[in-house]
């Protein structure tokens, strides 16, 4: 080689990738494979346990929290299993711990803080009223209900298919597709409605996707749906999304549907969407800032731009 000549190194180009490839790890595919190992299998397992409680005669309270000892661990190594398998094993960022102590504790308060404003706002228009107050322990069922639904459901809701969905469609179309699955799994819940539907769609749909999108992590958005769903069941005793298994407080909300939600409980409420908004709002204005919103694939940069 003459003096003062460099070697030219070639590139090598990248293997095309094969079709079985290209099929596992479609995102409609890899939804339902995580859906399987996070969302099916652990509520079979946990369904056995419950099976099994109730068959050696333990009470309800013990049978719950059975099942989610059994559920919420299964679906965890679930998520690990389908990460190793069809994300490459990366790192758990959703996650990731650094910001747990945080994130779930500002969840919480956000999440009770909601709900205390929503029913003393019912109570001062002399709405809600409290008659007694039930034993302590009236709190337990809907304790072990709040856990499994808090960290489960937004496992799969946002760490599965918003994540999933937001690689490749963006942000907005993510918050958009999962919200209105989200609003309308509830639709088989008694005395759901069509306005049920829509106003858990505009409140817990897009605040749990804008908590993800804030903080990237799904510890916040964890505490936000344990703690609503605890406080207005568990405390104040109001029904959650139609159902009804009692709480601290012995309750009783009556006026106008559209303002406390009639049987489905204080989420159908419109003075729900109203506070609730209030905080999604100003979620959404951090999370823009913070740079957190993904764009789709057609208006992401070359480099940015991954094989569908």
């Amino acid at each position: 080689m003459d003096e003062g000549m460099e070697a030219v190194v070639e590139t090598p180009k990248p293997q095309p990738k094969s079709v079985i490839y290209r099929i596992m790890h479609f995102p409609l595919t890899r939804i339902i494979i995580a859906f399987v190992l996070v969302g099916l299998l652990p509520l079979i397992f946990g369904g056995m346990a419950m099976k099994g409680g109730r068959v050696l005669g333990w009470p309800d309270t013990i049978v719950g929290m059975l099942d989610v000892l059994v559920l919420l661990p299964a679906a965890w190594w679930g998520y690990r299993l389908y990460i190793r398998l069809l994300e490459n094993n990366r790192g758990i960022t959703e996650l990731d711990k650094t910001g747990i102590n945080k994130e779930l504790a500002g969840g919480i308060i956000i999440g009770a803080g909601l709900f205390v404003v929503i029913i003393s706002t019912l109570w001062a228009l002399g709405y809600y009223q409290v008659n007694s107050i039930n034993a302590w322990t009236t709190v337990l069922p809907y304790f072990w209900i709040s856990v499994k639904s808090g960290f489960w459901e937004e496992l799969i809701t946002r760490g599965i298919m918003f994540r999933i969905i937001e690689e490749k469609l963006g942000s907005w179309i993510a918050m958009a597709i999962t919200a209105l699955l989200f609003g309308f799994a509830h639709a088989s819940n008694p005395s759901a409605t069509m306005i049920s539907n829509i106003s858990i769609t505009l409140t817990a749909g897009v605040l749990l996707a804008l908590g993800y999108m804030l903080t990237r992590r799904l510890w916040l958005v964890i505490g936000i749906h344990f703690a609503w769903n605890f406080t207005q069941g568990g405390i104040f005793g109001m029904t959650v999304s139609g159902i009804d298994m009692g709480g601290l407080l012995n309750a009783e909300l009556n006026g106008p549907e559209w303002l406390t939600g009639g049987a489905f409980g204080p989420e159908a409420s419109v003075l729900t969407v109203c506070v609730v908004s209030v905080v999604s709002l100003w979620m959404l204005i951090k999370t823009i800032q913070r740079g957190h919103v993904v764009q789709p694939f057609w208006k992401a940069r070359p480099t940015e731009v991954t094989e569908i």
